[in-house]
């Protein structure tokens, strides 16, 4: 992850815990899905069906990525920085 995310090999990478906890309100506001990975990425017509080009391009990437199996959480309502409670965070590395 240091290659491709990070700051020219510098700072903290944040791993989280995505399974949510039976009853778990903030699992609620997240969409969590595994990245689709394939052969060839195909264009949509996002006018045509909003809502399928939305999780196309959200959680589908290029198979050249698929070591990664990257889950990712989407939030249903907020942009930006978003706070987390600290029993969500489950390992901190630093380089």
């Amino acid at each position: 992850m240091w290659s491709h995310y990070a700051d020219k090999h510098a700072g903290i990478c944040l791993g989280f815990r995505i399974s949510p906890l039976p009853g778990d309100i903030e699992s609620r506001d997240f969409i969590l899905l595994k990245v689709n990975y394939i052969d060839k990425i195909i264009p949509l017509n996002f006018f045509q069906n909003k809502q399928i080009s939305l999780f196309y391009w959200l959680f589908t990437k290029s198979e050249v990525w698929s070591y990664e199996e990257e889950i990712r959480a989407v939030s249903r309502n907020q942009t930006g920085l978003i706070p987390f409670a600290k029993s969500c965070l489950k390992e901190v590395a630093e380089k």
